[in-house]
């Protein structure tokens, strides 16, 4: 089964450089790399170029998650499409194998992969990673909604590989929702009776380390998701997941004597929980604020 790779940039430079190489190297090497830029104005697309890649530029103002994802994906000619963000790295040449390996034998229709914190991530982020990227792999179907909550629809985009007859037949990544149209989708799948593998054997370096602004406006944009996408994720709960997570944080933490991050992590999750709260609220609120506080104001020009 021949293997497509689509990735959306931005000036992408170093990061892109370091995952081409990566993606070259692998024991079961993609057929081809379809690069979905958003005019970069660094080497990114120099780059691109270097490594043989498919190219399609689009402007940054059309850049849509689920979109530019589509867009790629359409111009793919693998029966396996599998989507990275630039700032992913594979940790070893066994990821593309590893990763696609349910969807060669039959046994799921989609996977992503287990996320490794950066050597520079905070130690908010890296236990962020260790309790969302657990080492064990699970396949997911609709039936554990009870069991896990809305982390049964958990599904991440940083690398994710899906075949590319379920992803036509679920109508593709959902279009015109500011984040998550990776979770959207997998919500989708699921209901569909389809079945998703989380592989924590194949490993990707991926994290970030959002500042407290950049945090709120991150999670603003999550609650503007859960309130777009309130009919797909309809009775499903996060309260009770969020607060499990906030608690797990806290006590690693203290238990770690990081005292300073204690604090830090107290007022991450307080700008989280507002962030969040007013995304919920945010169809009530003027477009200029709005944009004021998303991380992607340009998706905002576009409602």
């Amino acid at each position: 089964m021949e293997i497509s790779v689509i990735i959306p940039t931005l000036n992408a430079g170093k990061k892109l450089s370091e995952l081409l190489d990566g993606l070259k190297t692998q024991t079961l090497p993609p057929g081809e790399i379809i690069i979905v830029d958003s005019s970069s104005t660094d080497d990114t697309l120099e780059i691109a170029e270097q490594f043989d890649c498919v190219i399609r530029t689009i402007p940054s103002s059309d850049f849509d998650h689920g979109g530019s994802r589509n867009l790629g994906a359409r111009l793919a000619r693998g029966e396996i499409l599998i989507f990275m963000t630039q700032d992913a790295r594979p940790c070893d040449q066994h990821l593309l194998e590893s990763l696609t390996a349910p969807l060669r034998n039959g046994g799921a229709a989609a996977a992503y992969a287990r996320q490794i914190a950066n050597s520079d991530a905070i130690p908010p982020e890296a236990f962020a990673r260790e309790i969302n990227y657990p080492p064990q792999s699970r396949m997911k179907t609709i039936d554990d909604l009870a069991e896990m909550g809305i982390k049964t629809f958990f599904f991440s985009n940083a690398t994710s590989a899906i075949t590319k007859h379920a992803f036509e037949a679920i109508g593709e990544f959902p279009e015109n929702v500011v984040v998550n149209e990776d979770m959207l989708f997998s919500a989708r799948l699921l209901k569909a009776g389809l079945t998703v593998a989380y592989q924590a054997d194949a490993h990707v370096f991926h994290s970030h380390n959002y500042s407290l602004v950049r945090q709120f406006k991150r999670y603003f944009d999550i609650g503007a998701f859960t309130a777009q996408a309130s009919g797909d994720l309809s009775g499903v709960g996060t309260n009770r997941q969020g607060r499990e997570f906030v608690f797990q944080q806290l006590r690693f933490l203290l238990s770690a004597k990081k005292y300073l991050w204690f604090l830090r992590a107290c007022a991450d999750n307080c700008l989280r929980y507002l962030g969040f709260t007013l995304g919920r609220c945010h169809k009530y609120l003027p477009k200029r604020l709005r944009k004021r506080l998303s991380m992607h104001p340009e998706f905002w020009d576009r409602q």
